[in-house]
């Protein structure tokens, strides 16, 4: 048996691949190979030696009735004379029949495309194989509407271009166009970490009714690992039927690193559709090859989903997503989302994320979670070392959002950030701990144009390096604030209508409680601010140009 480190050595590895030694990733056949329904098969076995006439079997094999089934022998079959790809319009099975098969082709070229396939019935499945140095392994075709199943096993994806691609742009079809696509014990990879190849692990942009992802690394790509995306209609816009016809997403347990891009978008994950499971991934390193001088680029995420209901559980993210966001997520843009668990239509909960220092001083704007969504609950994540540990978008103005038990630590710029009114909300039970050299403009929890806050038993500290930051008070904005509302320029008042602020326990900033209405007046009706504990407060404990209708319960 070969150990694992042959993978990241092609030479190495396709020199074995001759001799038909087995290489850790090959395996045998599982015992779970689907089967294609209707007609019989066309079962052919292959050696190496047949090589330079693959391309003619195969076409041949297509143009005949019943399925197709491909054994191939172990060895290395060199298939970089092809000058197109194999159309594939029937079932299809591609078999490792033992030991280490490598398909070797050439970068300008695709090593199969799938059109013209009109039958739930068709499969078209591949185990135990390596694709190396094609364009891509895989392009499915516009011409799809119903595909039964596309199925990947114990496959390698090394150096292509893009491993699994879609062609299938702008206005898509009402119906789903596969039943399922199935991709488990998988391996994407540039070879070379500083010369990366793939530009794209899986790109798919068709509607499916199920997609399981797991079990698979992908390593060294450029732009996105796992991307699939939303189809666009003729205008540019994600077409109305995505989220409807791209029904259940599973991507799990899959360790994906080193996503890079000099330029354009770049996530490890990329999903939009309907509902979605992202659970027990590892991810790490997600960011721009060459990041832009003046650090206002977006668009660099390590899982970014659009998805009426997604629960996002259980990932280990390190440094994934510089530019933006470990976790972002957005709704469908089509319709509203309706809750599901608890009453919440998104869970994103015991996640632990966490930012090497020395990259998040050059990244002011990485957030580990960022919501631009409604019905969303933030829970029992630990995130350490963001510039705003979670935060909302800036433009959407969501609703229903429960942001409780987080540990946020050493955050240089807020803890908590809810930057657009919002109704229906609660901060309750989280942990924040500002990063000690964060003492300038440091929010433990921010909010603006909030109504009915709900903030309750957080507890918010912060450590001064340098006690004489007091000096600051003239710069407002220079100063820390433990929890701090804020009015937006253009609006002329604030309403804390029913707010309960309550059992906080807020150390070491400038100001404990700070409400800056700008001189305007604040409506406070029925507002219980009570059983603070404000320690260590520089400047203020609590403050505010009018208190209207608070009803001041014993803060300390």
């Amino acid at each position: 048996m070969i150990d694992s480190d042959t993978i990241d050595n092609p030479k190495r590895r396709l020199m074995l691949a001759s001799s038909g030694a087995v290489i850790l990733g090959a395996g045998l056949m599982a015992s779970t190979t689907l089967v294609a329904s209707g007609g019989s098969s066309t079962v052919i076995d292959v050696s190496p030696n047949d090589a330079s006439t693959l391309y003619t079997t195969l076409s041949n094999a297509n143009s005949t009735s019943g399925n197709i089934v491909v054994r191939f022998a172990p060895g290395l079959y060199d298939l970089s004379s092809w000058s197109s790809a194999f159309t594939c319009s029937k079932s299809l099975s591609l078999q490792a029949t033992s030991g280490n098969v490598v398909l070797s082709g050439n970068s300008n070229v695709d090593f199969m495309s799938v059109t013209n396939v009109n039958n739930e019935g068709t499969i078209i499945q591949a185990e135990g194989i390596e694709f190396c140095n094609w364009k891509s392994a895989v392009i499915l075709g516009s011409t799809i509407t119903e595909l039964g199943a596309l199925v990947f096993r114990k496959c390698r994806f090394i150096d292509l271009e893009r491993g699994i691609n879609s062609n299938s742009t702008n206005a898509q079809p009402q119906t789903e166009q596969f039943k399922r696509f199935v991709l488990d014990s998988c391996l994407f990879m540039s070879s070379d970490e500083n010369n990366l190849v793939m530009e794209w692990g899986i790109r798919f942009g068709h509607c499916y009714k199920e997609c399981l992802i797991v079990n698979s690394v992908f390593k060294n790509i450029v732009h996105r690992a796992i991307s699939l995306t939303d189809s666009l209609d003729t205008a540019g816009a994600p077409h109305p039927y995505i989220s409807n016809m791209r029904q259940n997403t599973v991507i799990c347990e899959n360790h994906i690193t080193n996503i890079s891009a000099p330029s354009g978008e770049c996530q490890a994950i990329f999903l939009a559709g309907n509902r979605a499971v992202v659970s027990n991934n590892i991810v790490e390193y997600v960011n721009w090859s060459q990041p832009p001088a003046n650090n206002d680029i977006t668009g660099c995420e390590g899982i970014y989903l659009k998805c009426k209901h997604a629960t996002i559980s259980c990932n280990t993210m390190k440094n994934a997503g510089l530019n933006e966001a470990a976790i972002l997520l957005k709704g469908d843009g089509i319709e509203e989302i309706s809750g599901l668990v608890d009453g919440y239509g998104s869970v994103i909960s015991g996640n632990v994320i966490v930012f090497d220092h020395s990259h998040v001083g050059t990244h002011p704007k990485t957030a580990g979670v960022s919501i631009h969504t409604d019905n969303v609950r933030v829970a029992d994540n630990y995130i350490e070392g963001p510039a705003s540990g979670i935060k909302t978008g800036s433009t959407k103005v969501p609703s229903n959002l429960d942001i409780c038990g987080n540990s946020i630590v050493d955050f240089t710029k807020d803890g908590i950030k809810i930057a657009v009114k919002l109704e229906h909300y609660r901060i309750f039970g989280n942990s924040l701990r500002a990063k000690p050299s964060a003492s300038n403009g440091v929010y433990g929890i921010f909010i603006s144009l909030e109504k009915d806050p709900d903030l309750q038993q957080n507890t918010i500290k912060h450590v001064y390096v340098d006690a004489n930051q007091v000096s600051l008070e003239a710069g407002q904005q220079s100063l820390s604030y433990g929890i701090s509302f804020y009015r937006a320029s253009g609006l002329t008042s604030v309403s804390l209508s029913g707010a309960s602020i309550c059992d906080n326990r807020i150390t070491g900033f400038h100001r404990g409680i700070f409400i800056n209405i700008k001189n305007g007046p604040l409506g406070a009706t029925h507002a219980v601010m009570k059983d603070n504990q404000i320690y260590d407060i520089l400047v203020s404990e609590v403050s505010s140009a009018t208190s209207n209708g608070f009803v001041d319960g014993g803060n300390i």
